[in-house]
């Protein structure tokens, strides 16, 4: 999966990100504001909050990441550098939870 497939995804997992043309995803509250920029794909934190609000389980081993999400039954994982491989294995899990939402009939 393409890394802006696997955000739209979980974007769509997640709710309150809209894709600005060329640019990426961008917060959104639900009065229509505009937040910061959001890419859990390179950022830490985006990863961390993306983890927590889709109560994901992570568990991490030398070179390897385990990602886990109970509610969905998915599973992913991620190898190398720890906080790389942590970070596509959250992306990964949520964007098939996203995938999940969206064949249940979610908005995508």
């Amino acid at each position: 999966m393409e890394l802006r497939e696997m955000l739209e995804l979980a974007a769509l997992a997640v709710g309150g990100f809209e894709y600005v043309d060329g640019m990426g995803w961008i917060a959104v509250d639900k009065a229509g504001n505009r937040g910061a920029w959001w890419n859990p794909s390179g950022d830490d934190g985006d990863s961390r909050r993306l983890e927590v609000a889709l109560n994901l389980q992570v568990t991490r081993s030398t070179g390897a990441c385990d990602v886990y999400s109970v509610e969905h039954n998915i599973e992913t994982s991620g190898h190398g550098e720890p906080l790389e491989a942590t970070r596509l294995a959250v992306l990964r899990c949520a964007a098939e939870v996203g995938k999940s939402i969206r064949a249940e009939g979610g908005a995508a």
